[in-house]
């Protein structure tokens, strides 16, 4: 998954940002990104945005590859992390068929 359909960063926050944009998002270049906030411990503020873009023509390829193959993501990141980009990409999971966690 990361550094194939996508790429992500995470970057600290320290309070001084405005609110995080929501929903996916074009940057200046055309390429689809969205954030996610990540708390360390439920109910807590959160200490980190974790900033996603994706691959130019992900979408597009994606369904088009689902029409012949079955697909199957795999990503050494935790189950957490990965499902939660992943419903963003594939909401009702009807192109991914599969999700390999660590």
């Amino acid at each position: 998954m990361d550094e194939t359909l996508l790429h992500s960063k995470f970057h600290k926050l320290d309070g001084s940002e405005e609110k995080c944009d929501a929903g996916i998002r074009e940057d200046a270049n055309g390429v689809l990104e969205f954030n996610i906030l990540i708390s360390n411990r439920p109910g807590q503020p959160p200490a980190m945005r974790l900033n996603v873009k994706l691959r130019t023509h992900l979408e597009e390829a994606l369904s088009y590859l689902s029409t012949m193959f079955e697909i199957c993501v795999f990503t050494a990141g935790e189950q957490d992390y990965a499902d939660t980009i992943l419903n963003f990409i594939d909401e009702d999971r009807s192109i991914i068929k599969h999700r390999l966690y660590r």
